[in-house]
């Protein structure tokens, strides 16, 4: 029994943590748009995961960069195993 609650606990832990990250990138991003450079540059990118294959997206000045970055990050994620748990127990 306290090994379910020792995992309850982590599960609850870990959304904590991710619910205030979303809320820290929220801020950052508003804080973001209302001090930044008025001159409409911006960029942005995504990753698609169809099965292991990453299809990559991007677009604005730096999407060259923002690509190489999600290109790196999904070689990280599949040697990690995609972010599914490899081992039970």
């Amino acid at each position: 029994m306290t090994n379910v609650k020792s995992i309850s606990r982590r599960i609850l832990t870990l959304f904590v943590i991710g619910f205030f990250l979303v809320l820290i990138g929220i801020a950052v991003i508003i804080a973001a748009s209302l001090s930044g450079d008025q001159n409409g540059s911006a960029s942005m990118g995504t990753v698609i995961f169809i099965g292991p294959l990453p299809v990559v997206l991007g677009v604005g000045p730096s999407m060259s960069w923002l690509i190489i970055v999600f290109i790196i990050l999904a070689v990280f994620d599949y040697r990690n195993g995609f972010g599914y748990a490899t081992e039970i127990g």
